[in-house]
């Protein structure tokens, strides 16, 4: 199979991102809110039920990132991908709002945008949709093409007529549960818009602990040109992150699929990230040492995946399943970041699921016996992460 390379333009870093406080012996807890709506109904990984170890507090915007139960009341031949070049990142036109008040499929109707909304918000609510007001809103700029201030001067305007009829599919497609960011097509992350699609796990606001963690990392030990690696990277967001935070980096990203590297591949150029692409199982197509290793890997327990959200089990198998202990892609992973981590000032972050800290924490010391380890905790208290660092 023939090597390619894709690097894209490096962008100027975005603005700031939230920190995680250190609390005793290494265990980090996460230390922001952001603002919930602009990313949509965020989906959990990891189970939901009685355990009262797994509840969310009463007031957060961010949910965790790891799968929910289906709530009571509703009830990866290694080859590198690419050719280096540079794309700018298109944005798309507001559309005009027209004037109508006529009906779309027979559901979508209203006097005015507002009115719309609430209707749209009723629909979500009676099929037992969370956050189903911002689901609506979300719903409804997608369909427009307008922003979040469009949306609002627009309130009290009669919604465009020739835009209700595609309303009314986005609406119905999240009735049957669909989650949100693949009916628009683009999650947030790390303020940053990313293209989704089912060929990708959904990115987490919680998963930003890592590029926080690794960004963290580099700047307190001054490395200049740091060699960083992403194993499983999806739509490529932890990647592309880091590469736009750090543009002095060498960014490696690998995924065992061709097709979630093609949008790994889109959204590194149009965010304008440079980044090298690898298609191979974990960090089989790697080689020489590396500064920081990230990875957010399949670590849900097989006997877990019935239950989960609906929405959750939308999304692809191939990036849920951990095997029956969550450990089959975990204990090869961390076999691979001991050969591939520097022996010297470097760290390896890997998102984790609660259930299974113990036994990775086990792992870690056994493959990692003069490296500090430690967990490190979200907003609500939950191990999010276990932290692997040299000195």
């Amino acid at each position: 199979m023939p090597e390619r390379t894709i690097t894209t333009t490096e962008q100027a870093s975005g603005n700031g991102n939230p920190a995680f406080t250190t609390l005793g012996h290494g265990v980090a807890e996460a230390t922001r809110r952001g603002k919930r709506e602009s990313q949509g109904a965020g989906w959990h990984r990891r189970p939901f039920g009685e355990d009262s170890h797994v509840q969310l507090p009463a007031v957060t915007y961010y949910r965790s990132p790891h799968w929910l139960h289906e709530p009571p009341d509703a009830e990866r031949s290694e080859r590198r991908i690419g050719r280096v070049y540079r794309c700018a990142a298109a944005r798309r036109a507001g559309s005009k709002t027209g004037r109508s008040r006529r009906l779309s499929r027979g559901r979508v109707a209203a006097e005015n945008v507002s009115s719309l909304i609430q209707s749209i918000t009723a629909r979500l609510s009676g099929v037992g949709i969370e956050d189903a007001g911002i689901d609506a809103r979300l719903l409804l700029r997608s369909a427009f093409e307008w922003s979040a201030a469009q949306q609002l001067g627009n309130l009290l305007d009669p919604p465009p007529a020739d835009r209700l009829e595609l309303l009314e599919s986005l609406v119905v497609r999240r009735l049957g549960r669909e989650p949100l960011q693949y009916i628009t097509g683009n999650a947030e992350f790390f303020r940053r818009q990313f293209k989704v699609s089912d060929a990708v796990l959904i990115p987490r606001p919680e998963t930003e602990q890592i590029v926080v963690q690794t960004l963290a990392f580099v700047r307190e030990l001054g490395i200049e040109n740091p060699r960083i690696a992403d194993i499983c990277t999806g739509s490529g967001a932890i990647a592309v992150s880091i590469a736009l935070e750090l543009p002095s980096a060498e960014v490696h990203a690998t995924d065992i699929s061709a097709d979630t590297l093609t949008i790994a591949q889109q959204n590194a150029t149009d965010l304008g990230a440079e980044l090298d692409l690898y298609e191979g199982n974990l960090s089989d197509p790697l080689s020489g040492e590396f500064d920081v290793i990230v990875s957010n890997p399949p670590y849900i327990l097989t006997s877990a995946m019935p239950g989960l959200q609906a929405e959750v089990a939308r999304e692809p198998v191939l990036a849920l399943d951990g095997g029956s202990d969550g450990l089959d892609l975990i204990r090869p992973l961390f076999v691979g970041i001991s050969k591939l981590l520097s022996p010297n000032a470097s760290a390896a972050y890997v998102e984790i699921d609660p259930p299974i800290e113990d036994a990775v924490m086990e792992l870690a010391l056994e493959q990692f016996p003069h490296a500090g380890i430690s967990l490190l905790t979200d907003l609500t208290g939950l191990t999010r992460c276990v932290s692997i660092e040299r000195a």
